[in-house]
């Protein structure tokens, strides 16, 4: 995904336009029945996959609000060890779920530094794997995201964070125009809107 097309998916994502995609048994795939599927038809198939997991709805569970302290790796299971929380950083984080399973959303933000990321990730038996990211940074303006449409959702661990592919790609200035006044909270619900993550809703009364 490039150019245009890639920055109208990102602000569709976060800003809740972007539909779940459907699956067509009109794919080359379904037509040639159980016949090996060519290189570039499995690349439509993990782009589908890490869209999927994106754009399903996830209903919140947990919330931790901001918080200040050191990070536990229970609020955050893709890394082992607790990490220090210094220097204007500020961490939340909340567990939900969703059709594809259980998931982390995690936020880290330097509002000094305007420095703005949100994670998205996938718990699995074996750990738990970065799905995506969506970021901001006041160094280059522009909402962006980061994914990897081989390893996001399915590498466990903190190598999942590594290598990831930038949307849109970094260097053209024409697609990070647009300058954010972010808070805490306006950043969060952006997180969630652009990962699906939905407050749970009872009836009314």
């Amino acid at each position: 995904m490039r150019g245009e097309a890639a920055v109208r998916t990102i602000k569709s994502l976060a800003y809740g336009e972007l539909t779940q995609p459907k699956e067509s048994s009109t794919h080359p795939s379904f037509q040639r029945g159980l016949s090996m599927p060519s290189r570039s038809e499995r690349g439509a198939t993990s782009r589908m996959r890490v869209r999927r997991l994106i754009a399903s709805v996830k209903q919140l569970e947990t919330d931790t609000d901001w918080q200040k302290s050191d990070l536990q790796p229970r609020y955050a299971p893709i890394f082992p060890k607790t990490t220090p929380i210094r220097a204007g950083w500020r961490w939340r984080s909340a567990r939900a779920s969703g059709a594809e399973g259980q998931y982390v959303l995690l936020a880290k933000c330097n509002p000094p530094r305007d420095n703005w990321k949100a994670f998205l990730i996938l718990t699995l038996d074996e750990g738990a794997s970065v799905v995506g990211r969506f970021e901001h940074h006041g160094s280059h303006p522009g909402l962006h995201a980061h994914a990897h449409c081989e390893r996001s959702g399915i590498e466990a661990g903190p190598r999942g964070l590594d290598d990831l592919v930038r949307i849109p790609a970094a260097g053209n200035s024409i697609y990070h125009r647009r300058k954010n006044a972010w808070s805490e909270n306006s950043f969060w619900e952006a997180a969630k809107r652009f990962f699906r993550v939905q407050e749970k809703t009872g009836p009314l009364l």
